[in-house]
């Protein structure tokens, strides 16, 4: 018996790591913008949900998490019943529903160290992938991979938009940061600032900010002694210094714009709505129905940038604050079994996602997502892996 659950938890474990790995290169060959496709992130999203479900697999679940997803699950299902907005649609609401909870499953319970090393490597190697497949599609489709935008800095963007491989390079800067304070080796520290160099160059602000706090919070904490963290600090700083020197002076265009990319007549236009719908909202998944054509066509998107206004506008005064403390509280508790072994990193660290998330798209895209599976997951397993678990039975 003892051998047979083995085998079954090596097969689990292999079928995990193929979805993962699976999921990950759809997200990262864009096909639906590449091969014009048009939009596939149903099918991303599938992926990623499959890989939850089987990672959840013969795993203790974090009760706490489980519970907290359920009553952002229920805040969802009560604001789509007492919303009053005439053009409310139950699939609209499911499927953003099924986007913000494609990777919820990974935080229902402690990854086994195998599954923690997987993730976290797959996911500190992303921004490296995604700028030389934006090489080659360069030279094999002419698809540019430096544009200029309206401030006219030149942003680093190729396969992805520039926002994408932002939130693809906080991930992967945060889980080379995890990486160094658990091996101490300094090629993770060399692949964290690399992945912060990209990160600046596609011209981003606050995921740049945010994503350099971030891995400084875990390195610094990281390193014992300190001199040795006013080392790292001090070379830290000369980096940014040199950086701003040689390659700094598109970024600090755009910094020192102060442009909001046209978001200000976004935001006024969802704050109607919110005078509109103010308890209930209009209902989840629905706030791109109320931006009108003319401001769509400045900003090119019709996603909010703003999460806090988002869920405002979506789930109303009573829905809002309990839909963002509760994913708030789900990040955090993911992290550990127990409140009390919940650290004060981690909490900074979320709240600094909180912070990215009231410029940016945050909660629904599968790159954004990545980066609280990287604060759940960076601590050390909590668990073995399954193998490990029956042997030692």
């Amino acid at each position: 018996m003892p051998e047979v659950h083995l085998n079954k938890g090596n097969a689990l474990a292999n079928l995990f790591s193929m979805a993962w790995l699976v999921a990950l290169l759809l997200l990262v060959l864009n096909l639906g913008v590449v091969a014009g496709l048009g939009n596939i992130n149903a099918l991303e999203k599938s992926l990623f949900l499959a890989a939850g479900l089987i990672y959840l697999a013969n795993k203790p679940k974090n009760w706490g998490a489980s519970i907290t997803a359920l009553v952002i699950l229920l805040t969802i299902f009560l604001g789509a019943v007492f919303t009053e907005f005439f053009a409310f649609s139950w699939g609209r609401a499911a499927s953003a529903a099924t986007a913000l909870f494609a990777l919820v499953p990974f935080f229902l319970a402690r990854p086994s160290e195998r599954e923690r090393n997987l993730a976290l490597k797959s996911i500190a190697v992303l921004p490296f992938i995604l700028v030389s497949y934006s090489l080659v599609l360069w030279v094999a489709m002419g698809i540019p991979i430096i544009f200029r935008d309206h401030t006219g800095a030149q942003r680093l963007g190729g396969a992805l938009h520039p926002a994408f491989l932002a939130a693809a390079c906080y991930a992967g800067a945060l889980s080379s940061a995890f990486l160094y304070s658990q091996h101490k080796s300094f090629r993770y520290l060399a692949l964290c600032t690399a992945s912060l160099v990209i990160c600046l160059l596609s011209g981003t602000r606050m995921p740049s900010v945010c994503a350099a706090a971030s891995c400084a919070l875990v390195i610094v904490g990281a390193t014992r002694g300190g001199a040795s963290r006013i080392g790292f600090i001090g070379l830290g700083l000369t980096a940014i210094v040199i950086f701003l020197l040689t390659f700094g002076d598109q970024i600090l265009v755009r910094f020192m714009s102060g442009s909001t990319s046209g978001r200000e007549d976004m935001w006024a236009a969802l704050g109607e709505w919110i005078a509109r719908y103010p308890l209930a909202g209009v209902g989840f998944g629905h706030h791109g129905l109320l931006i009108p054509e003319s401001i769509t066509k400045i900003t090119r998107t019709s996603a909010a940038h703003n999460e806090y206004l988002r869920s405002l506008v979506e789930l109303g005064y009573l829905g809002a604050p309990v839909f963002l403390g509760s994913l708030f509280l789900l990040f955090v508790q993911s992290s550990a079994n127990a409140l009390s072994k919940i650290t004060l990193q981690t909490l900074a660290l979320v709240l600094l996602l909180f912070v990215y998330a009231s410029t940016d798209n945050v909660f629904f895209l599968s790159y954004c997502l990545l980066i609280p599976l990287v604060i759940s997951w960076g601590p050390s397993a909590a668990i073995p892996s399954r193998g490990q678990s029956v042997a030692s039975r």
